[in-house]
């Protein structure tokens, strides 16, 4: 039994699912704030917004196989290892999952400045990768440690025009705001590879496109928000401890 130690505006534990989103487009502050996670869903059950997910365990964000008993959770009443409510799901079958999944998380500006500039505060064990390997030519996901982040910043109604696409925190930033369009201030490794290990590298700074903040409560602007996606293979072996935001 775990005790809720995330908060809603900038860090994430994984202790519980309370901030945590289904898959979504967001389009508009008020999706975000209409979105709620039902953690009684199966990730692999056919739900959309679920089966596509990793999984929190034991204070970890992990692929669904890396969870329980090699991703099985049946109870002794349902013939499985576990002491627990009947029904619980069997994750093991590794080969029928989705093969990209992930995990989604709002976070914003509780200061008074507004920020184009920000830190994703991260920890755990896992190398970041990106989806078109400019920048992060080693960075292809598989089952291994290798994941992908992605960060969208997602504005009021009626400032639409000034959300992004998800942009790739695994790609040098670029100033562009569509989809995959690289964002990350971290510097190239000699290996020719964003220095991005989480397990050493525990903050990765990032610029937002141009004319593209996080608002802070003194904007004359209403409350903005920064989605982040994390994208893992179905046999990923990281694992993420905490995820967070600052400035």
């Amino acid at each position: 039994t775990f005790t809720n130690t995330s908060t809603v505006h900038g860090s994430e534990t994984f202790d519980s699912e309370t901030y945590r989103m289904p898959d979504g487009t967001y389009a508009t502050a008020t999706d975000i704030t209409g979105a709620s996670w039902d953690s009684t869903i199966s990730v692999v059950g056919g739900t959309v917004g679920y089966d596509n997910a990793l999984v929190q365990y034991n204070g970890n964000l992990v692929a669904p196989s890396k969870a329980g008993n090699n991703g099985d959770f049946t109870t002794v009443a349902d013939g499985g290892t576990f002491q627990g409510p009947a029904g619980n799901p069997d994750y093991s079958d590794v080969a029928s999952q989705t093969t990209e999944r992930i995990y989604l998380r709002s976070f914003h500006n509780i200061g008074t400045s507004d920020y184009a500039n920000l830190d994703v505060d991260i920890t755990g064990i896992g190398v970041l990768g990106s989806e078109n390997q400019i920048s992060n030519p080693a960075g292809d996901i598989g089952a291994n440690t290798t994941f992908k982040m992605f960060v969208k910043l997602v504005e009021p109604n009626g400032n639409i025009n000034t959300t992004t696409g998800w942009l790739d925190c695994g790609e040098q930033a670029t100033g562009g705001n569509q989809d995959f369009d690289g964002c990350s201030l971290l510097p190239i490794a000699p290996t020719n590879q964003l220095a991005a290990n989480i397990q050493s590298t525990t903050s990765i700074p990032l610029q937002l496109p141009t004319g593209r903040f996080l608002y802070g409560t003194l904007s004359t602007e209403a409350r903005n928000y920064l989605i982040i996606k994390i994208v893992a293979h179905k046999s990923w072996t990281g694992r993420i401890t905490s995820l967070g935001v600052s400035f």
